[in-house]
């Protein structure tokens, strides 16, 4: 459920991805990356209005890598004009006044760090192309490095609001756990 100040924000820029198609530029992007831009925009309304109240959690979510300074240009274009259209929309509702490279770092962290969550109709479901409805951030759970022949795995389901993971084979004392990083 969405909160007033939430409500707010989206009322003045909803984040459709399909707004963003305009930033693809002459050396293309595919629709990706805007897709993705729309998935994290409430997330990103929540960190944001987060950081009001707990400067500790922003910091920790900085901490984590942005790899967007390494998509493509296209992409690239479309965080940064993400940014500009949400600062400016915490900005008029008055409830956060932060400069457009600070949201498109919130952006990039969260776009390269955030886990899909799923409910509903995919509980439980063991298929890869079911595109997750949420997104959910967790700062340890992004510590996780990514490997192609991972040992670790998650449903993508929040028990008691923490993501789970489970070992998909023995793992020896000190040996690193690796998550793939699709879903």
């Amino acid at each position: 459920e969405l909160s007033g100040e939430e409500i707010e924000v989206v009322q003045r820029e909803p984040g459709d991805g399909a707004s963003f198609q305009s930033q693809r530029g002459p050396d293309g992007c595919d629709a990706w990356v805007c897709g993705e831009v729309q998935a994290i925009w409430l997330l990103a309304i929540r960190c944001a209005l987060k950081s009001r109240h707990e400067p500790h959690f922003i910091n920790g979510l900085f901490s984590l890598e942005d790899h967007c300074q390494i998509r493509p240009a296209a992409s690239q274009r479309v965080v940064a004009e993400a940014a500009v259209r949400l600062s400016g929309a915490l900005y008029a509702a008055g409830l956060l006044e932060q400069a457009e490279h600070w949201v498109a770092r919130l952006l990039g962290c969260l776009l390269t760090n955030a886990f899909g969550v799923r409910g509903g109709a995919a509980l439980g479901s063991s298929r890869l192309d079911v595109r997750a409805p949420t997104l959910a951030v967790s700062l340890s759970a992004s510590l996780f490095n990514h490997d192609c022949d991972p040992n670790v795995h998650t449903d993508h389901l929040l028990v008691n609001g923490r993501l789970s993971f489970r070992a998909l084979r023995p793992i020896a004392v000190g040996e690193e756990c690796f998550i793939s990083c699709t879903y």
